[in-house]
């Protein structure tokens, strides 16, 4: 059984990861075995089924912390029970060895993420045609995601319908960027930083929601419309080069700098850490980059804001 006694011996087994790839490559590993020992506690599956990882694991841009966001499709409805328990063992599992619950219960544990391939449809076939904010919210999540074991044939059938969905009634793009509208400023009217105020992160910036999310959300929505399966942020504006030259021109870079930016200056001693960084620990160099990314982020939502909404 995969776990770790304390939050030390977790730091230590991904301290000596040198970049963000060879980070998130580690918290494969590590989330595979925990499926292997599930397997062995609960046998043999009855039937063909798939792990997905989403949100941050799905898009190759985990920190040294992080949470759950796991999901599970089986190619057969009359195994549900098995499939089920699997469900809330593996996510225990992952627990022990480190991985909080997701807060909004995207996990294997919840029915509406652990379920058969005709009840997947179903559910994506609601999920598009509500106008809830959750149901389009779970749509992204789960364009995000990836095989983490089984085969990708069942997670692929599924992406392949919210394609067809999307090229058959485009205006749901303008529902996807109602989602997308907010963003938290962190730079003020002179261009100056802008850190938390108060609290236990202050004098520090939140890059989780005024720099990732700006570029995830953005280029995602722009993956949606041209029915790209990549996951990562990067993957994505590697495959929207060609079509999307103008809107996307340097985002790939300024995102890698975010990236690198955010593995250099964490020092995460728990997973709500993870995207807090303090200004006084940047150099004077990272802090014009910073500003940099943040403007190129402004001016990507704005854009990609007029084209949909």
């Amino acid at each position: 059984m995969t776990k770790f006694l304390n939050e030390t011996q977790y730091q230590h087994y991904f301290a000596n990861c040198q970049s963000v790839s060879i980070l998130n490559e580690r918290h494969d590993k590590l989330m595979q075995q925990l499926i292997n020992d599930t397997l062995q506690q609960l046998g043999e599956p009855p039937c063909p089924f798939t792990i997905f990882i989403t949100g941050s694991g799905g898009r190759k841009e985990q920190g040294f912390w992080s949470d759950q966001d796991h999901g599970l499709i089986y190619s057969d409805d009359a195994h549900k029970a098995y499939f089920h328990t699997f469900g809330q063992v593996f996510s225990d599992n992952m627990a022990t060895a480190g991985y909080v619950y997701c807060e909004g219960g995207i996990m294997t544990s919840n029915p509406q993420w652990n379920a058969s391939v005709k009840e997947w449809q179903q559910q994506l076939k609601q999920w598009l045609q509500a106008a809830e904010w959750s149901h389009i919210r779970y749509t992204q999540i789960f364009y995000d995601a990836r095989i983490l074991y089984g085969s990708e044939k069942l997670l692929k059938k599924l992406k392949t319908q919210i394609d067809h969905y999307i090229s058959h009634y485009p205006y749901v793009l303008q529902r996807f960027t109602h989602n997308i509208m907010h963003l938290k400023p962190a730079l003020g009217p002179l261009g100056q930083l802008l850190p938390e105020r108060y609290g236990e992160h202050q004098g520090e910036i939140d890059l989780k929601y005024s720099a990732f999310l700006p570029y995830i959300n953005c280029v995602r929505l722009v993956a949606l419309e041209h029915h790209i399966h990549a996951t990562s942020t990067q993957e994505r504006i590697t495959a929207l080069a060609a079509k999307e030259a103008a809107l996307l021109q340097d985002v790939a870079f300024y995102f890698d700098e975010l990236l690198r930016m955010r593995f250099q200056y964490q020092k995460p001693e728990k997973y709500k850490d993870t995207h807090y960084i303090s200004l006084q620990e940047m150099s004077l160099e990272d802090k014009r980059m910073l500003k940099k990314i943040l403007k190129r982020a402004k001016r990507l939502h704005d854009e990609v804001i007029a084209r949909y909404a």
